[in-house]
């Protein structure tokens, strides 16, 4: 819904006639959980080119979600004059896209929550339609059995895939011309590609048998259909270079003695003419290792003069012994940890996925045949600068204890790409930031400045040391021995004249020379931070020609907005609201931009805006309904700890609140959390950490800004707790005989050393173990999945074993069976977020026990409901 935002003079109004205001909210009544469902969530808009139309889904909690497809002219009655249609609504529909022309829309869709559960239970699958809209007329198309589609680059047409087979991985493909709707298909693709240029696609195919497999192409403004390449191989990762028509595909080989497979590279420049050329880079050729192929991953890649390729290479895995002669004893499953695992175990198995993906990065030359490998270490990491004529790598090997416990350092290599000559040029780094978009410098930082590497000469220059400013993050309060840079996103101009970086505000424009720089933002003086916002990521760098944009945060106030940087004119705040601002983004053809803004008390909704962004109107409702219910307010809480620490938080209203009543309250701690004072909570059980929901309750909400020091993490947050609960008493709605405390993983350990250490809180809750349960003077609610892959839930077996001895009759452990650190089932999500509010219930607003809470439930009781639950 859309409400007037308030400004700090409103606020003072808001304080002086609050009483007024307030009694008449009293007669709306307070949300329900069965009116949750109908609430809405905006999701990430999609603009089209020309800055005329957007399409963004529209998420409920029933899960009665569509997409809305909008003009967004204001004048509606002219687009119904052209017998288009200015508003669409497609119940369960996701996946929008735009021609490139914006004279086409096409989205998938889905079916209902209910649906898609009965076909799961009947062991059916559940296909998507594709709905295409010509956005001119109006008229619609709706194509059944869809699992893909791809516009053109051209806009002209669209390729459309079904769905394989069961078992198999092919499918039909469909190229519809969207000016005359003929359609064109072809069968037992299981890839397709346009070029980034026009309209060609290509697509792989594989047949039964295997004969038919092949590459083809297919131009359909000629009707021009041939095969590349044709055999029993299977053929993936299709590959076009930008603007171009080059491309380049994997065929695979099969070798005996091995498990894996290895693949060739096949290449072909301006594939389209007659005579082109392919050129292949085979398993065993010159350059490719020993023991190694080439791998699946990472996907080819070109460069952008078209005279290189990169692909990845891995180590062979040796097929399984299975001769007469291996031993035939059953293998232990067993693991071994060992004291030198850079990696844990379990760190090793949830990072199981990536680690197959891994491979040395390698460069071929189709013209010469030439091979470079680049990569030397497989948990390392290697980048090609932009040109190519350089890459670099950064490998931890030398540094593996600091990699054992998150301080990790590392070597860079640099390798000349033309020879794989390569050169050590940094030793025992942190932070390497990458290259320039020309590939002449490679930036990094150590010891709170930037410095930039000149790969050609070899000089490194500290590029900030003559500047007034701190480039470190002076807020980072984790132990280090090194402060890190107050932001990770350094932006250069695309023919590196500047980069620019961040201090804790401000914008810096500095020359990759070292002769100079200058502040391009004032923030620092009102504590306003700035960071630039990319809009167009179709290029490396940024143009110097035309504005950079930034994002604006007020660290104080919470407001937030958006700048802009026109060359060599100072920077314009363009918007800064108290709000919740994000996503901006502009039209790719036209001065149209789009932006999110939200409050606590106030829906998500999208802005429509031009260039200066003064103009913005609202374009969407979500939550029209709102107005309906008793709400809340959210305000700023100020205060310092007993260590000095001038600190905020945020702090929600209960819903219809009363002024002269005292209400119970709700902390829940984590690190800083002011920054959430104008997020939007939409109520649901499945968010089971709900403010929204709390605030519904007739509770206050503190989510406090906590500040820790190196090794007193506990006693920290005791002082910031402390001081921020006593300025929420002061205020005197609270009352501090009914205050508790909520938390998970890093702050459910807060939540379990504060009550061992402070006697502010009447009951908590808390989902990571800590000691001391001896000293606990308040009722504690655990909370544990068994399959907890963050926190090992044996900890809380031993915290539960430790209550139970010290005759704590007010300590409830909740298992999850199967569940992990966020619960993930609905059912178990809805489960703990009613007993969160029945704990808290009883503790704080003196509601009836359940049993659960007062006698436990037994093992036999609780297999009995579930068993009961089943035959519903």
């Amino acid at each position: 819904m859309r409400l007037p935002l308030r400004s700090s003079v409103t606020l003072t109004l808001v304080a002086l006639f609050g009483t007024a205001i307030l009694a008449g909210q009293q007669a709306k009544p307070t949300l329900a959980p069965a009116d949750y469902g109908k609430w809405e969530s905006l999701g990430a808009p999609t603009l089209s080119p020309d800055g005329r139309w957007v399409a963004y889904p529209l998420s409920r909690v029933d899960e009665k979600n569509e997409l809305r497809l909008m003009s967004l002219e204001r004048d509606t009655a002219q687009v119904r004059a052209r017998g288009a249609t200015p508003f669409l609504v497609t119940s369960y529909a996701t996946s929008p896209a735009f021609s490139a022309d914006s004279r086409w829309a096409a989205w998938l869709v889905g079916v209902s929550a209910e649906e898609r559960e009965k076909a799961e239970q009947a062991r059916k699958p559940v296909r998507n339609r594709l709905g295409l809209l010509e956005l001119g007329t109006g008229k619609t198309v709706t194509v059944e059995r869809v699992a893909a589609f791809r516009f053109s680059p051209n806009g002209r047409y669209l390729a459309i895939r079904g769905y394989p087979a069961e078992g198999k991985t092919a499918a039909d493909l469909i190229v519809r011309d969207l000016g005359s709707g003929s359609m064109t298909s072809f069968g037992n693709v299981t890839e397709f590609a346009w070029a980034d240029t026009g309209a060609t696609v290509a697509m792989t195919v594989e047949t039964e048998g295997a004969a038919g497999n092949g590459i083809q192409l297919y131009h359909p403004a000629s009707g021009v259909h041939r095969v590349l390449e044709s055999g029993e191989a299977r053929y993936r990762g299709l590959a076009w270079r930008k603007k171009s028509d080059d491309l380049a595909v994997l065929r695979t080989a099969t070798t005996a003695g091995f498990r894996d497979t290895t693949h060739a590279v096949l290449a072909w420049s301006n594939v389209r003419a007659p005579n082109a050329v392919k050129r292949v880079l085979e398993p065993d050729a010159a350059g490719i290792p020993a023991g190694q192929r080439i791998s699946e991953t990472p996907e080819l890649e070109w460069s952008d003069d078209g005279a290189m390729i990169a692909f990845g290479l891995r180590l062979r895995e040796a097929a399984p012994d299975t001769s007469k002669t291996a031993s035939k004893d059953k293998l232990s499953d067993v693991q071994v940890w060992h004291g030198a695992d850079r990696r844990i175990i379990p760190m090793q198995k949830a990072q199981e996925r990536t680690d197959l993906r891994r491979a040395l990065l390698a460069v071929w030359r189709p013209a010469t045949g030439a091979v470079v490998r680049i990569g030397t270490d497989l948990l390392g990491q290697a980048s090609l600068l932009h040109g190519w004529r350089y890459a670099f790598e950064r490998s931890d090997t030398r540094y593996p204890e600091e990699s054992m416990f998150g301080r990790t350092r590392y070597d860079v290599d640099l390798v000349n790409v033309a020879t794989g000559e390569r050169q050590r040029v940094l030793e025992r780094i942190r932070y390497v930031m990458g290259g320039s978009p020309t590939g002449r410098y490679l930036l990094y930082y150590r010891g709170g400045q930037y410095w930039t590497l000149d790969v050609a000469t070899g000089a490194h220059t500290n590029i900030t040391a003559r500047l007034p400013a701190n480039f470190a993050d002076t807020t980072w309060d984790t132990p280090t021995d090194e402060l890190p840079p107050a932001g990770f996103q350094q932006v250069w101009a695309r023919d590196d004249r500047w980069v620019l970086l961040q201090d804790n505000y401000d914008i810096w424009q500095v020359k990759p020379d070292g002769s100079g720089g200058q502040r391009l933002t004032e923030g620092a003086a009102d504590r306003v931070t700035s960071r630039v916002e990319i809009l167009d990521r179709s290029e490396p760098g940024v143009d110097p020609a035309i504005p950079v944009w930034m994002s604006l945060t007020g660290e104080r106030t919470k407001q937030s907005g958006y700048a802009r940087i026109r060359p060599g004119r100072p920077a314009e705040r363009l918007v800064l609201e108290d709000s919740r601002d994000g996503r901006l983004m502009r039209a790719d053809s036209a001065e149209v931009f789009l932006y999110q803004r939200e409050r606590f008390d106030d829906s998500p909704d999208l802005f429509v805006a031009g260039a200066d962004l003064g103009d913005a109107r609202a374009v969407t409702t979500t939550n029209a309904f709102q107005g309906e219910y008793a709400w809340g307010r959210a305000e700023l809480v100020d205060y310092v700890t007993s260590a000095g620490k001038d600190l905020q938080g945020a702090l929600y209203y209960p819903a219809g609140y009363v002024a002269g009543r005292t209400y119970p309250m709700i902390v829940n701690p984590y690190e800083i959390q002011s920054v959430s004072l104008h997020r939007y909570w939409v109520p649901t059980e499945q968010n089971y950490y709900n403010v929204q929901v709390w605030t519904q309750q007739g509770y206050f909400v503190l989510l406090p800004d906590i500040v820790f020091r190196a090794r007193e993490p506990g006693p920290a947050t005791v002082e910031a707790l402390e001081a921020a609960v006593a300025a929420v008493l002061a205020k005197g709605a609270v009352d501090p005989k009914r205050v508790g405390l909520v938390g998970h993983s890093w702050g459910g350990y807060e939540a379990t050393y504060v009550p061992t250490r402070s006697r502010i809180l009447e009951a908590h809750l808390r989902s990571s173990p800590a000691a001391k349960v001896n000293e606990l003077q308040t009722p504690m609610l655990m909370e544990f999945g068994d399959a907890d892959g963050t926190v090992d839930w044996h900890q809380g077996v031993e915290f539960y074993n430790f209550a139970r001895r010290a005759g704590k009759k007010d300590f409830v452990l909740l298992v999850y069976p199967g569940e992990d650190h966020g619960l993930r089932k609905k059912e178990n999500q809805a489960d703990y977020h009613r007993r969160i509010l029945q704990w808290f219930g009883h503790w704080l607003k003196g509601e009836p026990a359940p049993v659960w809470m007062t006698e436990g439930v037994s093992w036999l009781e609780r297999k009995r409901m579930l068993e009961d639950a089943a035959k519903k």
